[in-house]
């Protein structure tokens, strides 16, 4: 593609239109309504992590939806007493929760965090995903024969349960609970904000899994042309394929952003095309900011690490 898909004027008011179904809300009450008639079970167990003395870790699990079981590092500082933010931390593709000393960056801000692992990804949470049929290599089209099958439904609920899992710990302020991550990470960020009101603040970066049809289209690798393979070989489901992912694309759920958000965006971004993610900016509720970075490709670069740590910091 291009250096750019579009040019940045075009890019700062690209809406097309919507496509959320007619019974999406009735979706979305139900999945967290089944999501939350189960209990969560949680286990936290401590991490003895000794070069970390000022920091204490723990490994969590807890149920979520369809019963999965879903892992996780918790972090928190040892010397500050009383309720504390929190940070919900989600990863990218393919991807798994970030070692222990990476968490120490929010940890030195005061902050808890949580970071997760995505249910049959590469780390420790198992998935009970699955479809009436089968899917091509990777995550993209399992279950895609339907929105109840679909996979991301479940990750978009084990998100959402990740936040009731820290709001219900006697250290953490439930007031005071944000959400951060890069690529599907970022679309975790925007599903899980959009879902939970309560989320006070919300960082996605170069976010995955927006505006599929244009995605689909013009991004030239994986992870979309998982779904452009399995539409090679089953072309007459198209219809139902994009039906499908209306109910997770972030650009229909960024309208029911309420909370300030804190969006980065790259202009060579080949995997999460700009176009893409500025869809869903530009529908996105609330007050929100915006750093648009020219000439970065998938990147989230060190400069934006630290103006979203400071961004948090004013909102929390």
């Amino acid at each position: 593609m291009p250096s750019i898909d579009m040019p940045i004027e075009e890019l700062l008011s690209y809406k097309p239109s919507l496509t959320i179904p007619e019974d999406f809300n009735h979706f979305w009450t139900g999945t967290l309504a089944e999501l939350r008639s189960e209990s969560l079970e949680p286990s936290v167990e401590p991490i003895d992590f000794v070069p970390a003395s000022h920091t204490s870790f723990f490994k969590v699990r807890y149920k979520s939806f369809e019963n999965a079981m879903i892992s996780g590092y918790l972090a928190r500082p040892k010397e500050i007493e009383g309720k504390i933010p929190c940070i919900l931390l989600y990863h990218g593709y393919s991807g798994s929760k970030p070692p222990l000393f990476d968490l120490l960056r929010f940890t030195n801000m005061g902050w808890a965090v949580l970071a997760i692992d995505v249910r049959g990804q590469n780390g420790e949470s198992n998935s009970t995903s699955c479809g009436e049929g089968g899917a091509v290599r990777g995550w993209m089209t399992i279950g895609i024969d339907s929105p109840k099958n679909y996979y991301y439904r479940g990750v978009y609920a084990d998100c959402v349960r990740a936040f009731d899992l820290v709001s219900s710990l006697d250290f953490v302020d439930e007031t005071r609970i944000a959400a951060t991550g890069g690529s599907q990470g970022g679309a975790l960020t925007i599903a899980a904000s959009a879902l939970e009101p309560r989320i006070k603040a919300y960082a996605p970066d170069v976010a995955f899994l927006c505006h599929f049809k244009r995605a689909v289209q013009i991004a030239p690798g994986y992870p979309y042309q998982e779904i452009e393979e399995y539409l090679r070989k089953w072309p007459q489901r198209e219809a139902q394929v994009f039906r499908t992912l209306s109910y997770f694309d972030c650009m229909n759920l960024a309208p029911f952003l309420k909370s300030p958000g804190f969006w980065s965006v790259s202009g060579n971004d080949s995997t999460c095309p700009p176009s893409t993610t500025m869809a869903a900016y530009n529908y996105a509720g609330g007050e929100k900011k915006l750093k648009f970075y020219r000439y970065n490709y998938h990147e989230v670069p060190a400069q934006h690490e630290m103006a979203k740590l400071c961004w948090l910091a004013e909102v929390l």
